[in-house]
């Protein structure tokens, strides 16, 4: 699979919209019927987080379960965010052990987020995209 990072909604093609809605929709028809999904098996999500975050980190963690994957939120209070170390350098070495990243809403600063080796990074977007 190729890594493709989610950094803006808008960079992605028409088609990659539909199919995007149409998969939710899919999984949300097999939720209610009670099928499980394994999509995400064996696959690690992180989520980072600057400030408090309660629906977002929740929702991201439940659709990840639900999808058979794991989630580990990382918040400043817990991490190395909390000793003075940029979101950018933190990201950059989860990346290295996730298979994908979730960031909130701060925009990265100077580095591009999807220049790591690691995996793909979903970027929550500012607040007009949440």
């Amino acid at each position: 699979m190729v890594k493709r990072n989610f950094l803006r909604l808008g960079d992605f093609p028409l088609e990659d919209h539909r199919a995007m809605f149409q998969r939710a929709h899919q999984l949300k028809r097999r939720r209610k019927e009670q099928l499980l999904d394994k999509t995400l098996e064996g696959k690690t999500l992180v989520l980072l987080f600057e400030k408090p975050s309660t629906r977002t980190r929740l929702s991201f963690e439940a659709a990840i379960c639900q999808l058979g994957g794991n989630a580990s939120t990382l918040n400043a209070a817990d991490s190395q965010l909390g000793r003075g170390e940029t979101i950018d350098d933190t990201a950059r070495v989860v990346s290295r052990y996730a298979d994908a990243v979730m960031r909130d809403q701060r925009p990265f600063g100077r580095s591009t987020p999807g220049s790591t080796d690691g995996g793909p990074f979903h970027h929550r977007g500012a607040p007009r995209q949440h």
